[in-house]
């Protein structure tokens, strides 16, 4: 997938021009990877874009915005928020995805086809910060410091999974209140500790 994140963007327009363009460029090339793939007989049968997910991520501190924020409970520290807090993003369960990529692989009117894995609804980040608050039975008024946006990320998006919906009759399940208790429930049994390779969620579910 391409991104403009992290990074100066090369563009010479404005930044919500340049990801306009990487979006048909992105669009465009996985349309075309999949006729090549049909045409000489290749196995990929699909592409399906995953935009947020809310589940145990043992890099609580580097990826996903429901990790990094949990993350700093965790540790007991501030919620370190990078960007406006107006921004807003478009979140899934893990088993909810999941469920989806196994459909695509058994049903055949997937092959070729493009899909998004995703709940179509828009989360405001505050409000976000707020469900995790509810989630892990914290006080509304739990510190969150505001702090300058990461260059080049995207002030919001989240897509429309009626393709998906219509194919497979697939949506998600587990909404984002539901899936952060489970979160909730996970983190519980994770120490506050710098190694965490004794505590992947498989073998703590075992």
């Amino acid at each position: 997938m391409f991104k403009l994140y992290g990074r100066k963007s090369s563009f010479k327009k404005d930044k919500k021009s340049g990801e306009m363009l990487l979006n048909q460029i992105q669009s465009r090339n996985i349309k075309n990877f999949l006729e090549i793939g049909v045409y000489q007989g290749v196995t990929a049968r699909n592409v399906c874009e995953i935009l947020n997910k809310s589940d145990g991520n043992l890099n609580f501190s580097k990826k996903g915005m429901v990790s990094i924020y949990i993350g700093f409970i965790w540790k007991k520290d501030p919620i370190l928020v990078k960007g406006s807090l107006d921004r807003f993003r478009d979140f899934t369960y893990i088993d909810d995805n999941v469920e989806a990529l196994v459909s695509c692989h058994s049903k055949t009117i997937t092959f070729g086809e493009v899909y998004n894995l995703s709940s179509g609804k828009k989360t405001i980040v505050k409000d976000l910060v707020k469900s995790i608050f509810n989630a892990f039975n914290l006080p509304m008024d739990y510190k969150v410091i505001e702090l300058q946006n990461t260059p080049g990320d995207s002030f919001g998006f989240h897509s429309n999974p009626n393709k998906i919906k219509k194919h497979l009759d697939w949506e998600p399940k587990v909404n984002l209140n539901d899936g952060l208790k489970k979160y909730y429930n996970w983190v519980r049994s994770v120490p506050v500790t710098e190694k965490l390779d004794s505590y992947h969620p498989f073998r703590i579910l075992q």
